[in-house]
């Protein structure tokens, strides 16, 4: 389906129509904003990483077990949704420090539990600890980025996205 494609995939299979002439005889745009994830709960970290990062749900659950053990993360056995205010605030003052203020949205994301959630999302303990700057290696480092990345962008400004269609017609 060309709707599905990159602007590149669009265009390479838009020279490989066969013959040599084609027209364009429409085009739509659509502007369209698309709302971050939730912060991670158990089984949606184990999605992202066994396809991000290709590896068994056991590696994953060990890596997340030992970075709460490290004190690095939240308790990684949830599947609450819910953060504190306070780390939502932690958040909201990280992202207008480093990408400013353009990226925050209207008032503060607060995402609730459901009802009898005991802990929180799985959410980095300190915003603050950069990935780049935790002193991690290997899978640790990688777990941890997944982590921290979809927290902060939990509290950022949906995102923007512009859709163009083109109905070609070929001759």
């Amino acid at each position: 389906m060309l709707e599905d494609l990159s602007q590149k995939d669009a265009v390479a299979a838009a020279n490989s129509i066969s013959g040599d002439a084609w027209t364009v005889v429409g085009r739509k745009e659509q502007i369209r904003s698309v709302p971050p994830p939730p912060p991670y709960t158990t089984a949606d970290l184990l999605v992202d990483s066994i396809e991000r990062l290709r590896i068994s749900s056991d590696a994953v659950m060990l890596t997340a077990q030992r970075l709460y053990d490290c004190g690095l993360i939240t308790y990684p056995r949830t599947d609450s949704t819910r953060v504190s205010s306070d780390a939502s605030r932690q958040a909201q003052a990280l992202i207008f420090a480093n990408y400013g203020a353009t990226y925050l949205p209207d008032s503060i994301t607060f995402y609730g539990g459901a009802g009898q959630d005991a802990h929180e999302a799985i959410r980095p303990t300190m915003v603050t600890l950069l990935p780049e700057s935790a002193p991690l290696n290997g899978l640790d480092k990688q777990i941890y980025e997944l982590i921290w990345r979809r927290f902060v962008a939990a509290h950022m400004r949906p995102a923007t996205i512009k859709d163009i269609s083109v109905l070609l017609e070929v001759e």
